[in-house]
């Protein structure tokens, strides 16, 4: 799975220079037809980092302070954290979204990201580990917030002991993170984003 990721970002930043400059753009997509009709099988790799590298062009065009917030909502899964020589279903999940995210915004200064993730009531402590995880290797990005780490049962513990006017509204209705399945987390998550 990791190859992957790196094989997408590779032809991602490839295509993107090469779109960049507009004699190549035709090129590039005679070649996408030509595999296309060829049936190749990394054409999808192929459409997808193109995928990509358009999207790089258009936010490396923003040209004024813009901020984008990404919610990611967890639930359990310890074994998909890992990285695939740790375990069989390892993904390096969360590695991957922040190189995801650095490679897609870092180049342009306009542009301030965050990634709120928002462990939705894990029975596996993976919120923890996630914190243990930004401590060690992304210490600056977590200190100062650009990366968080939100807890949904600890926010509807704490919104349950407010008094009725002064709940927060996203939180209503939810007795626990039970009753919420990364829906909830999502809400509370972008709630979030904005303050």
């Amino acid at each position: 799975f990791h190859s992957d990721q790196e094989d997408l970002a590779l032809l991602s930043k490839t295509l993107a220079i090469g779109l960049s400059d507009t004699r190549f753009q035709d090129e590039i997509e005679r070649l996408i037809k030509r595999l296309k009709k060829d049936k190749d099988r990394d054409l999808v790799k192929l459409e997808t980092a193109l995928k990509i590298a358009y999207s790089k062009i258009y936010i490396n065009r923003i040209n004024k302070p813009t901020r984008v917030a990404v919610v990611f909502p967890v639930y359990s899964g310890i074994n998909r954290l890992k990285r695939r020589a740790e375990h069989i279903n390892g993904e390096d999940y969360l590695r991957v979204k922040i190189a995801q995210l650095r490679d897609l915004f870092g180049a342009n200064k306009n542009i301030s990201w965050q990634l709120i993730i928002v462990d939705d009531g894990s029975t596996d402590r993976i919120g923890e580990l996630i914190e243990e995880i930004l401590r060690q290797e992304y210490p600056e990005e977590y200190q100062s917030g650009q990366i968080q780490v939100k807890f949904l049962q600890k926010a509807i513990e704490e919104n349950l002991q407010k008094k009725e006017e002064d709940r927060d509204p996203v939180l209503s209705g939810l007795r626990s993170s039970r009753d919420s399945r990364r829906g909830g987390s999502t809400v509370y998550g972008l709630s979030e984003a904005v303050k």
